[in-house]
């Protein structure tokens, strides 16, 4: 009965269920909502979009590790979506206070140096990002700077991608090594170091993420802005009108179109139009084309040597050499 109605193996069945889910409306439970998701390549290969800087700004927080006499120590992390640029910042607490903290003394003043602003952000469900809209510092501030929040699904960490994979970089490349070549006694002297980092990462560092083409972050941050992407637009639409002009009508940039009024017994009663360099060049070359004509005159001139008129030599013998010469 399942190899008739091909129903066979669990992937032809699973199929199956979305179709007709998809002709009528029924309820899935939760187990086959996943193992649909599991199977669709729309959901393996779906990314998180951010089409210009700002759109989208991703923020979490991680346990870094625990310093003597201070407690945990916590690492507040945002970035930029499109561009990669991230901001960071340690401290002994996860609390809405300090998310505020980090968007509103790093984040905010970066954007609104380029003339941006920042659109959405994406975090997860912790205590520090969400919270009731009305009592809540984070969602508090958002609503103040009228940005948008969205939140991940539950125990879904794979929905803010960006953030979790800059949290591995800064443990990789950062934490463990600083870890064996410094010792550390405050998280002042590990925030001073964590800067350091941070200007490198930004602005020297090439990203070799998902549509970065090995830009540094600072680099796609500035090319990403809204400004200079419309920018962008307008230049290519020029070009684009350019193309269209034919060439006969297209006169060269440097070139100013200069008037020069019909005369009096002319029959056209509009001016016509010139470019000035081609006319100058025009002139020029009927100066050289005369100072040719005159030089080839002059040389076939001086090719002609009479001879010496002696008593032997008749005047009849001349005359046909001299007319061969002026030929």
């Amino acid at each position: 009965m399942w190899q008739r109605h091909g129903l066979l193996t669990k992937h032809e069945r699973l199929l199956r269920l979305e179709k007709t889910a998809a002709e009528r409306t029924i309820e899935l439970s939760e187990e086959q909502t996943r193992l649909l998701e599991r199977f669709s390549p729309e959901f393996r290969e779906r990314h998180i979009e951010a089409p210009h800087t700002g759109s989208l700004v991703a923020i979490d927080t991680s346990f870094v590790g625990s310093l003597k006499g201070v407690g945990k120590v916590y690492l507040q992390t945002a970035i930029d979506c499109h561009s990669r640029y991230a901001w960071a910042r340690l401290y002994t607490s996860k609390l809405p206070v300090t998310a505020v903290h980090l968007m509103n003394h790093d984040a905010l003043p970066t954007f609104e140096a380029h003339d941006a602003r920042i659109e959405t952000v994406l975090s997860d469900n912790g205590r520090e990002f969400c919270g009731r809209p009305d009592q809540d510092p984070y969602e508090l501030f958002l609503q103040l700077e009228d940005i948008d929040h969205r939140a991940t699904r539950v125990k879904r960490p794979q929905s803010n991608g960006i953030v979790e994979r800059l949290h591995r970089t800064l443990l990789d490349e950062h934490f463990r090594a600083e870890d064996r070549r410094t010792w550390f006694e405050t998280v002042d002297e590990m925030q001073t170091v964590l800067d350091d980092y941070l200007v490198g990462y930004n602005q020297r560092r090439p990203h070799q993420g998902r549509g970065m083409n090995g830009r540094t972050p600072d680099t796609a941050f500035v090319e990403g802005l809204p400004a200079s992407q419309q920018r962008k637009e307008g230049k290519k639409a020029e070009k684009q009108v350019a193309k269209v002009v034919p060439d006969a009508a297209r006169s060269p940039r440097h070139c100013q179109p200069i008037t020069l009024l019909c005369t009096p017994g002319s029959s056209p009663s509009a001016p016509h139009q010139y470019c000035e360099k081609s006319y100058h060049i025009r002139q020029w070359y009927y100066r050289l084309s005369f100072c040719w004509i005159g030089f080839r005159s002059c040389r076939a001139v001086a090719k002609y040597r009479p001879p010496k008129h002696s008593p032997n030599t008749s005047l009849l013998r001349i005359l046909p050499q001299a007319s061969h010469c002026s030929r």
